[in-house]
């Protein structure tokens, strides 16, 4: 994504991730699901802080 051509905003790229709310409450007999959707979710700005000389945003998207 590094390689596009940014847009007039300056963005190259967009990456999106999906959680659920398992990631903010848990749900009996799914700790390892609720456990990688928190990880998902507590990697998500650390993601977003290193892409972003890049132009590349980085989100999480959680239904629910």
């Amino acid at each position: 994504m590094s390689q596009n051509q940014s847009d007039t905003d300056g963005h190259c790229g967009l990456v999106v991730n999906m959680a659920s709310m398992a990631a903010f409450e848990g749900q009996v007999g799914q700790a390892a699901y609720s456990a990688s959707k928190g990880g998902i979710m507590g990697m998500t700005l650390p993601i977003a802080q290193d892409l972003v000389p890049l132009g590349i945003r980085a989100v999480t998207i959680a239904p629910g």
